[in-house]
């Protein structure tokens, strides 16, 4: 399935909310690029990334303030090349 490894990485990408703006959005766009970056090849790499992501100072100073949105995450193939 191409949506394989998605609902586990949505539900543990942190509910940051900043100033009363929440960033995690976007679901179904997020689905899109997952399926059209065939991302569910990678679901280990990138649920793996995001939990270390999770502890990193930059993601939890400030409430959270420097998350990214989860698109520009995927978007960006942030896990690509990170060593954790």
């Amino acid at each position: 399935m191409k949506d394989q490894g998605f609902a586990d990485w949505w539900a543990i990408w942190p509910k940051n909310v900043t100033g009363g703006y929440q960033r995690k959005g976007g679901r179904s766009l997020c689905l899109r690029r997952w399926i059209k970056g065939c991302y569910w090849t990678q679901a280990e790499t990138i649920i793996r990334h995001t939990e270390w992501m999770k502890t990193t100072a930059d993601w939890i100073k400030d409430r959270g303030m420097y998350i990214p949105m989860p698109i520009t995450y995927l978007n960006q193939q942030r896990w690509d090349g990170a060593e954790i």
